[in-house]
C-alpha cells in the first residue's frame, strides 16, 4: 500500500510541475510554420499589401522572399511595388526571378528600364523570367531587350524569348531575328520560334504586309513537317490567307493529312466572313469524325451567305449527335437570325417528333409575334420532352409566367 501511495504522491508531483509556467514559449509561428502561407493567400484574396506581407518580403527564407514578391506582383499598389523592386537585387537568383515576373505582371513603364538591366543578370532562370515579364509588358521600349535574348548563350532564355517576341505588336525587326532561330541548334528554340512566328503572321496587325509575306513563307516551308503541332502552327500563321500560295498550301493539307489538329487549324484560319464554304467546309462536314463536323460548324458561325446558312440546316436537321445539332442550331441564330426564325416555324411541324424538339433550340433568345406563335406551337405538342425542349423558348411570350405555364403549376387553391 505505502508503494502505491508514494507512486500517487510522484505523480502528482510531477504534474504539478508541467502545470507550472514554465518556461515562455514564443507564439510567433517558426519558419517551418506553414502559417505565413495562408497570410499569402489571404493578402492575395483580399488584393491588400499587409504588414505580414512587407516582413516575408524581408524576410530570411527564401522562399517566403520569393513567394511574398510573388503576392506583390498580383497586389500592386507602392508598397507591394517597392518589395518587387527590392527582389531586385535579392542574393537569391529564385528571387530576382520573382521580382521579374512580378513587374511584367505589375505591367508599368517605369518597369522597362530595371527589367532592361536585369536582363545582364548572370543566371539564366532570371534572365528568362526577364524574357517573359517583357512580353507580357508589350512596349516598344522592351524590343531591343528581347532582341539581345534571342542571342543569349543560353537555350532555354533564347526559347523563352521568342514566346515574348510572340506577344509583341509592331514587331517587325523581331520577326526576322525570330525567323532565324528556325535554324538554332537547339530544338526547344526552334519549335519556339515556329510557334512565335505563326502568333505574328496570324495577329494580321502585329506585322507590315511584306514582313508577313516574309514570315509565311518561312512558315510555309514546313507544311509537309510530319509533326502535327508544327502543322497546326504552319496552319494558323496563315490566318485569312492570301490568294495563291497560301490559299493553295493550305489546301494540299486539308486534302493530304487527316489528323483533327492540322484540320482544326484550318477551319480556324479559313472560317472567315465571306469566304467560300466549298473549299475546306463542305468537304469537312462530311467527315466521318464528329469532332472535325464539330469544328467546322463553329467556325461557319463566323460565317455569312445561302451557303452557309445550307450546311447548318442540314446539320440540324441529318446529324446524328445532339451536340452537333445544339452547335449547327446556334451558329445558324449567330450567322441570320431571320433564318433561323424560318427554319424553326417549318421545323415545329415536321412529323418527327425528335425533329421538333430541336427547332425549340432555334428560338432560344428570339422575339417578337412569330416567335410567341411558333413557340407556343411546341409548348402545346403531345410530346411532353418537346413540352420541355420549348420551356426556354417560352420567354418570348409576352405574357406572365404563371399564365403561359398553368397547366404546369400545382393548382395554388
Amino acid at each position: 500500500m505505502r508503494r502505491i501511495i508514494s507512486l500517487f504522491a510522484l505523480l502528482l508531483i510531477v504534474g504539478c510541475s508541467a502545470s507550472g509556467p514554465g518556461p515562455e514559449v514564443d507564439s510567433k509561428p517558426s519558419a517551418r510554420s506553414d502559417s505565413w502561407r495562408a497570410e499569402i493567400l489571404q493578402a492575395e484574396q483580399a488584393r491588400r499589401w499587409t504588414p505580414a506581407l512587407e516582413a516575408l518580403s524581408s524576410s530570411e527564407d527564401a522562399a517566403q522572399r520569393r513567394l511574398a514578391i510573388r503576392a506583390g506582383g498580383r497586389i500592386g499598389g507602392a508598397d507591394a511595388s517597392a518589395a518587387v523592386r527590392r527582389g531586385f537585387e535579392d542574393a537569391d537568383a529564385a528571387v530576382r526571378a520573382e521580382a521579374a515576373t512580378a513587374a511584367g505582371m505589375l505591367g508599368d513603364d517605369a518597369w522597362v528600364d530595371p527589367l532592361i538591366f536585369l536582363a545582364r543578370d548572370e543566371e539564366p532562370s532570371v534572365r528568362s523570367a526577364v524574357a517573359v515579364a517583357l512580353g507580357l509588358m508589350n512596349d516598344a521600349k522592351t524590343h531591343p531587350a528581347i532582341f539581345s535574348l534571342l542571342d543569349d548563350d543560353e537555350g532555354e532564355v533564347r526559347a523563352t524569348a521568342c514566346y515574348a517576341a510572340a506577344r509583341q505588336n509592331d514587331a517587325d525587326g523581331l520577326s526576322v531575328k525570330v525567323l532565324e532561330k528556325f535554324d538554332d541548334e537547339d530544338r526547344n528554340v526552334v519549335l519556339a520560334a515556329i510557334y512565335a512566328a505563326s502568333r505574328m503572321s496570324g495577329r494580321v496587325q502585329g506585322l507590315t504586309l511584306d514582313q508577313r509575306t516574309s514570315v509565311r513563307r518561312t512558315l510555309l516551308s514546313l507544311a509537309r513537317a510530319p509533326n502535327e503541332t508544327i502543322r497546326m502552327l504552319v496552319a494558323e500563321g496563315m490566318f485569312n490567307p492570301l490568294a495563291g500560295e497560301q490559299a493553295d498550301t493550305l489546301h494540299k493539307m486539308f486534302e493530304v493529312y487527316d489528323d483533327p489538329t492540322t484540320k482544326f487549324a484550318i477551319l480556324r484560319s479559313t472560317s472567315l466572313a465571306g469566304a467560300p464554304t466549298f473549299v475546306f467546309h463542305e468537304p469537312a462536314v462530311l467527315s466521318e469524325d464528329p469532332m472535325i463536323v464539330y469544328a467546322t460548324v463553329l467556325g461557319l458561325a463566323r460565317m455569312k451567305g445561302d451557303s452557309v446558312n445550307a450546311i447548318l440546316l442540314d446539320r440540324i436537321i441529318r446529324d446524328e449527335h445532339r451536340w452537333i445539332q445544339i452547335a449547327a442550331m446556334r451558329s445558324l441564330r449567330q450567322t441570320e437570325r431571320k433564318v433561323a426564325l424560318e427554319v424553326a416555324n417549318g421545323l415545329s411541324k415536321d412529323g418527327s417528333a425528335r425533329v421538333r424538339r430541336v427547332s425549340a433550340e432555334l428560338l432560344y433568345g428570339q422575339e417578337g409575334d412569330k416567335a410567341q406563335e411558333f413557340a407556343r406551337r411546341l409548348f402545346a405538342a403531345n410530346d411532353p420532352r418537346t413540352r420541355l425542349a420549348a420551356i426556354p423558348a417560352m420567354a418570348a411570350v409576352d405574357a406572365p409566367l404563371a399564365e403561359s405555364f398553368e397547366a404546369l403549376l400545382p393548382d395554388a387553391s
